[in-house]
């Protein structure tokens, strides 16, 4: 278990939760605005691909993170900084499945995978996680909860029309290419069959990692 002097080490080194969240919040005004990044002063297109998991909390982030991890790629599960993620092949998680759109113009020819799971057991794992893992209020990931769903704390229907509209969004945004998404459920059984078919890569030989499961799920 972390100890108090951890958490405030790690909040002392996110320079302020705010202008973290501006910074992601720039990328995805950047996107939404069709604006040509490489145009920016201010920002300069990367030239080196990515992987990405787009998927919401409780959906096999961290299990997908595992199994990049075992196939060879340098992979941050809930990156706290842009500098993260510009120092991993691969990110996953929360802020990911916020400025994915914004990612995707900054890291062209990027992948990425979007974990799902079945929408009743989604909401069930939800509400037990989110319960007992309430966030301060005005820190960095209580405000990237409420971007993502509309709340910070759990909410049946928040939640519910948040999951709804990422899968919708996603799909709309690879729509015309299809080929650089792909859609997992980790829960349901997907495992390295789907992920190595998709990223080319040989089956590993051990078990799919499954991380963050319990009983209940």
């Amino acid at each position: 278990m972390s100890s108090p002097s951890i958490h405030r080490g790690l909040e002392n080194n996110l320079h302020c939760t705010e202008r973290r969240l501006n910074r992601f919040r720039l990328f995805a005004k950047t996107n939404a605005d069709n604006l040509n990044i490489a145009h920016n002063p201010s920002l300069s297109m990367s030239q080196h691909s990515k992987l990405f998991g787009i998927g919401l909390s409780r959906t096999g982030t961290w299990s997908l993170t595992a199994a990049l991890r075992i196939l060879g790629y340098s992979a941050v599960h809930c990156p706290s900084s842009f500098e993260q993620i510009v120092a991993n092949e691969a990110a996953t998680d929360t802020p990911i499945a916020l400025a994915y759109k914004a990612l995707d113009l900054f890291f062209p020819n990027s992948k990425f995978i979007l974990t799902d799971r079945n929408l009743d057991d989604w909401l069930a794992s939800c509400e037990r996680f989110f319960l007992n893992s309430p966030k301060p209020r005005g820190s960095y990931f209580y405000k990237i909860r409420t971007a993502l769903y509309g709340t910070a704390d759990f909410d049946v229907v928040a939640f519910s029309e948040a999951h709804k509209r990422h899968l919708s969004d996603v799909r709309a945004h690879f729509s015309t290419r299809p080929e650089d998404l792909l859609v997992m459920r980790i829960c349901d059984g997907d495992g390295w069959d789907t992920l190595c078919s998709f990223l080319e890569k040989p089956h590993p030989p051990i078990t799919f990692p499954h991380r963050n499961k319990s009983k209940r799920n």
